[in-house]
């Protein structure tokens, strides 16, 4: 009896994982004769809260990166990962600073003050807080493994898939390519989404979430985490950087590597 009952939660356990692919893909089949009317119904590059999703919105997942860095380095002591902290903060500022400016001199002052930044908050972590920093050792290698995982294969998959962004079309729609047409190594990376798949990392939160939180908070934090996937999907779509398949591969690459990931979490 307790054998069954077991089987039949994990049945429905895996039911509910494959909701999110049949749904993509429903999706990918139904809107393929509508993505470009899609976007001419929903392009508005002024739009606020397009630019800040844009530009700004993901620094706090890039930053969540860098201190998942540092609490390997400080569990395991070894310098690598001290150096992949600095490096993934040096990508931040340049990654925040692209939008606005191309004067080496800046890029050069913002370096050095993150830098200093760096140094000043190990120093606080090391003489004023005590952490256990081997308990959190498996989340960050969880978080961090489908952060860079899932940004490397949507950059392998942006730079041989060559679709021209909207914004880039300038009116002429004879440019625009259904999702499926791949077009080799041109300087086009509209397919899949970048920004979708780092915002989806969220999706690690999920589980954590409910160990933390009981309750009604719990589903709040969900909420939020699906809002702002949903929220970055429709918004790179009014800044003419992505169709709507762009943005739901994007989801599902990363929503692919949290699943396949999950035994790290677990220190497996």
């Amino acid at each position: 009896m307790r054998q069954m009952k077991e089987g039949q939660r994990s049945l429905k356990y895996n039911v509910l994982l494959g909701l999110p692919y049949m749904g993509v893909v429903l999706a990918l089949i139904g809107i393929a004769p509508y993505d470009l009317a899609l976007n001419q119904y929903l392009y508005n590059p002024q739009n606020p809260l397009a630019v800040l999703f844009e530009r700004w919105i993901l620094c706090p997942i890039e930053l969540l990166a860098v201190l998942c860095f540092y609490v390997l380095y400080r569990a395991k002591r070894q310098r690598r990962y001290a150096l992949c902290a600095l490096l993934t903060l040096w990508i931040v500022s340049f990654d925040t600073l692209k939008y606005w400016t191309s004067d080496l001199l800046l890029y050069g002052l913002v370096c050095v003050s993150a830098l200093t930044l760096a140094l000043c908050f190990h120093w606080l972590m090391r003489e004023r807080v005590q952490v256990d920093w081997g308990k959190y050792e498996p989340f960050c290698r969880y978080f961090l493994t489908v952060f860079l995982s899932s940004f490397l294969l949507t950059f392998l998959l942006k730079s041989g898939w060559g679709r021209v962004r909207f914004r880039e079309m300038n009116g002429d729609w004879s440019l625009f390519t259904p999702w499926y047409q791949i077009n080799g190594f041109t300087h086009h990376q509209s397919f899949p989404s970048a920004h979708s798949a780092v915002m989806s990392t969220l999706l690690c939160f999920w589980r954590p979430c409910a160990k933390v939180h009981q309750g009604k908070f719990t589903w709040l934090l969900r909420i939020l985490i699906i809002g702002l996937i949903g929220a970055m999907m429709i918004l790179r779509m009014m800044a003419g950087a992505h169709f709507f398949s762009d943005v739901l591969v994007g989801f599902l690459l990363t929503y692919t590597m949290v699943i396949i990931c999950r035994p790290i979490e677990k220190g497996r």
